[in-house]
């Protein structure tokens, strides 16, 4: 099985995004009397993060190299992080798990979940590199920049010739 370790920040929007979405987020919190506490609210605040171009790259890399996503942004503490999994899954991310770690580990989470459910082929799209990302991990990492887009067509290319190798 093919697997995408996937960060959201940084890949699935970045900094050229949350400028042009910041009008909206004033709207939504303006326009719905936004209440932190009322999920259904919260998770449409937290989806109008996620740039739906870079989603659809994404799901170019799942077609072409028939992968699956394991989740490990920091997004995945959020008390909406289910219902954020269930739109991604809406849109054709086929999302099948997320990696355990305290954050700053994201190599040991990464490695364990490998380990765990003997993944062969792999890998990792994040916009960091962690101090505990290994040689391995780092070869089959797939760089994405915040300051920028998040996922391209660029980084598109890389993820699937390493899926592919």
């Amino acid at each position: 099985m093919n697997v995408i370790f996937l960060d959201i920040d940084g890949v699935l929007n970045g900094g050229n995004y949350f400028d042009s979405s910041k009008e909206r987020k004033h709207n939504f919190y303006k326009t719905n009397k936004y209440d932190k506490n009322n999920i259904e609210q919260l998770t449409e605040y937290m989806m109008i993060d996620i740039d739906i171009k870079n989603v659809e790259i994404l799901k170019s890399i799942i077609d072409i190299t028939n992968s699956k996503v394991v989740i490990t942004s920091s997004w995945k503490n959020l008390k909406v992080f289910r219902n954020i999994v269930n739109r991604l899954i809406n849109l054709g991310i086929p999302i099948v798990g997320q990696t355990v770690d305290s954050g700053l580990n994201r190599g040991e989470g990464i490695l364990n979940y490998i380990k765990e459910y003997n993944i062969d082929n792999y890998i990792v799209l994040d916009d960091e590199i962690f101090k505990d990302y290994n040689d391995e991990i780092l070869s089959r990492l797939v760089k994405t920049s915040f300051d920028e887009d998040g996922l391209d067509e660029k980084a598109k290319v890389k993820a699937i010739s390493l899926l592919n190798s």
